[in-house]
């Protein structure tokens, strides 16, 4: 939408202009959300999450015992 509004003034053919497409898709899209045709998903029913976060990734190649001399 803020596309569409800073080339306002541009010249060009709305019929095959990509900015004005994009901003009718989104008026259209905004419109099916306020009409209620659309779900943002704050309603639905979504499973609890449960447990402690997960880190999942390569051990550390730098750490306290591998530095330990370094700076001496």
């Amino acid at each position: 939408m803020v596309r569409y509004k800073l080339h306002r003034n541009r010249v060009s053919d709305e019929k095959s202009d990509p900015i004005v497409r994009d901003y009718k898709q989104v008026l259209g899209f905004l419109k099916l959300v306020a009409d209620g045709k659309y779900s943002l998903g704050i309603d639905d029913a979504m499973p609890i999450a449960g447990g402690a976060p997960q880190h999942v990734g390569p051990q550390r190649v730098f750490d306290m015992n591998s530095l330990k001399d370094f700076g001496r």
